[in-house]
């Protein structure tokens, strides 16, 4: 599902904006990561914690940016 989405993106770059947020399951990163959709992005979403935003344009991507192995 993850590679379907981000092909997905990377297919559209020509024809929308996209955004790469992290800490995007909670916080200022859920609240940016909706405003972004919103606003017609493609949105992808790293955080730790899976997050909890459904859209079609949104693709949540699991990592842990101070990890070297993530």
């Amino acid at each position: 599902v993850i590679a379907l989405g981000l092909a997905f993106c990377f297919n559209s770059l020509m024809e929308k904006k996209f955004a790469i947020v992290t800490g995007a399951s909670r916080g200022l990163g859920a609240c940016m990561s909706e405003w972004l959709l919103e606003q017609g992005f493609l949105v992808i979403g790293c955080s730790r914690t899976e997050s909890n935003i459904v859209h079609k344009n949104y693709v949540d991507i699991p990592c842990d940016i101070r990890s070297e192995q993530d």
